[in-house]
């Protein structure tokens, strides 16, 4: 999508209008093989002069959400938009990394709208807020876009901004793989916890996300168990190839 003068943003905007449209999307985003859906958001306590920040993505061979944050600490507090737009700088540079091969697309789902508007309207040099995370994501775009050939409607199309101001909590009227935890929600619960890990000793942001904080744990504890049981089935599977391997390197040395 073009913006203003000659520059180019090498992406897709769309918008959903009301928080309505904005719950539909973010029930019925579900993943698909061949493309890459990020969730991105940023949490920060009162006064404090840290941030978390996280993405939250789910592959359609997943069985369980993954996540990546990491912490910011500023001189000044940071003005929540852009610790948004940093969020999404953060999180297309971690997508950059979980791209596969085969994948022709990326999605990544923001939710506030002046933060989707500043990238796609970004000039090098602007001096506007938030230039240098604009700078970074722009590049991170490009980078991607040297090995892929995506396009859309003629635009060249590597990521796609989508607004999504809403939290879908729960799996009614839709949902992910029957679990009533989504992407957005996920990604916001590990940017609080990033923030409040240092702030408060990990308290929830608010009791009435008591039962939400839950779930996640509960699908944690799950997805711990699940990969611990992977792992050793990984591990009895090289087992035997060795010990098979071994059992016929000792039939040879007998028959000859």
């Amino acid at each position: 999508m073009a913006a203003q003068g000659s520059y180019q943003f090498l992406g897709k905007a769309e918008y959903a209008s009301t928080a309505a449209e904005g719950m539909k999307i973010a029930r019925r985003v579900k993943p698909t093989a061949g493309r890459l859906d990020l969730w991105t958001d940023q949490s920060s306590r009162g006064d404090s002069y840290k941030v978390g920040l996280a993405v939250a993505f789910k592959r359609h061979d997943y069985p369980q959400w993954r996540e990546h944050y990491t912490r910011l600490e500023s001189d000044d507090k940071m003005p929540s938009k852009e610790a948004e737009l940093r969020a999404v700088d953060f999180g297309l540079r971690q997508g950059k990394r979980w791209l596969r091969a085969d994948d022709n697309k990326l999605d990544l789902y923001c939710e506030v709208r002046e933060v989707v508007d500043r990238i796609r309207d970004y000039q090098p040099g602007d001096g506007l807020w938030g230039e240098d995370a604009c700078k970074s994501i722009h590049q991170t775009v490009a980078e991607i876009q040297q090995n892929k050939h995506w396009a859309e409607e003629g635009v060249p199309c590597v990521v796609r901004l989508t607004l999504v101001k809403a939290h879908a909590h729960r799996k009614t009227g839709g949902g992910d793989g029957g679990y009533p935890i989504m992407g957005n929600c996920w990604a916001d619960y590990w940017a609080d916890y990033w923030a409040s890990v240092v702030v408060d000793d990990g308290q929830s942001k608010s009791q009435s996300q008591e039962q939400v904080d839950w779930d996640i744990r509960q699908m944690i504890e799950k997805r711990q168990k699940e990969d611990l049981a992977s792992l050793k089935q990984e591990m009895e599977e090289i087992e035997a190839a060795l010990a098979a391997e071994k059992a016929m390197s000792e039939e040879q040395m007998m028959n000859e």
